[in-house]
């Protein structure tokens, strides 16, 4: 899960955020690098306790304790929103959020200042995305926030949401139906479709790309 961003006139020109797991635990969490040409990457040692890690995991009871994965940033304006997901202790799969100025000088994420990580968005027991929400791609698209995301049902069938909101960082509102649905039988995509990835090109046109 690998997510960049190339705010302006930032020392270097790119910074990116993936997740890896750790050794010691085998649980995901979140990384940052940066790059000043998309071909060199050194990353960004954040959290010396949690091996270098954006975040540590949540306590036992929280959200993220299982793991943070799938990172999307949305740089706006002078604010980096980060949108990922999230694990329980059992695996469930949420959607969390944290947020952080740029640095007034680099015009980088100021890592000393993220917000504390809190859920956007979770199953909500019925329909399409019943059991679980993840990876999230996140437009801001004029006076809203946009976003799509994997939701898994109650037999584990992946299709792709939409839910949207008028800050970044929520209540984000969901559609009742998945946007993107499975093919047809025999298509390429029958069995699920999940991982979106979505672009505003210009004015009425959107792409997305997906698993």
């Amino acid at each position: 899960g690998l997510s960049v961003a190339a705010p302006s006139g930032a020392t270097p020109k790119l910074v990116g955020f993936y997740w890896g797991t750790r050794g010691s635990d085998f649980k995901p969490r979140l990384g940052e690098a940066t790059s000043p040409d998309g071909t060199s990457w050194t990353k960004v040692s954040v959290s010396a306790p949690d091996g270098g890690a954006l975040f540590p995991l949540g306590n036992p009871a929280s959200f993220d304790h299982g793991g943070q994965r799938d990172p999307h940033v949305l740089n706006d304006s002078t604010t980096f929103h980060l949108y990922f997901t999230a694990l329980s202790s059992s695996g469930t799969r949420s959607i969390g959020y944290a947020a952080t100025p740029e640095n007034g000088v680099s015009k980088l994420p100021d890592n000393s200042s993220w917000s504390a990580r809190s859920q956007l968005l979770n199953g909500d027991g019925t329909g399409f995305d019943a059991s679980a929400v993840a990876h999230p791609s996140v437009l801001n698209d004029g006076a809203s926030y946009v976003m799509y995301y994997v939701g898994l049902d109650s037999n584990g069938i992946s299709k792709i949401g939409r839910a949207t909101a008028a800050s970044a960082n929520g209540p984000f509102a969901r559609d009742a139906a998945a946007v993107v649905d499975v093919g047809a039988a025999g298509d390429f995509d029958a069995g699920s479709v999940k991982d979106p990835v979505v672009v505003k090109v210009g004015a009425g046109d959107y792409r997305m790309l997906y698993t």
